[in-house]
């Protein structure tokens, strides 16, 4: 049997040992036709600043803002300096203020492609 990770279950169970679970989601195709037949759409990606991303959803007839969190949380600047021997940590609240505030949009369509790079 299979962790949750991929990693062998030390309890031995399952007759399929190692073989890979195969999965598929619908999700890309469903948002494609919607993005298709809809007109408009505010659409916010999150993820790296892409013009094929851009040129793409834009020639659909859609809106696109882009906020590249992964790379902005990488910054030190979002750290809190460490205080009465704990950990310096991340300050969300004034990262997420800085990122996410579209003065009152609403968004149709939330894109996180690409978000974790290998």
């Amino acid at each position: 049997m299979l962790s949750f990770f991929g990693g062998k279950d030390k309890s031995g169970g399952g007759a399929a040992g190692n073989a890979r679970v195969s999965r598929h989601s619908s999700g890309w195709g469903q948002l494609l036709a919607r993005m298709r037949n809809e007109e408009s759409l505010r659409v916010l990606d999150i993820g790296p600043t892409s013009s094929t991303n851009i040129n793409f959803i834009t020639a659909l007839g859609h809106s696109i803002y882009l906020a590249n969190l992964v790379e902005d949380a990488a910054k030190r600047e979002w750290m809190l300096a460490a205080e009465d021997g704990e950990a310096a940590r991340f300050d969300v609240e004034r990262f997420l203020a800085a990122h996410l505030n579209f003065s009152g949009r609403g968004f149709d369509v939330v894109l996180f492609l690409s978000l974790i790079h290998i």
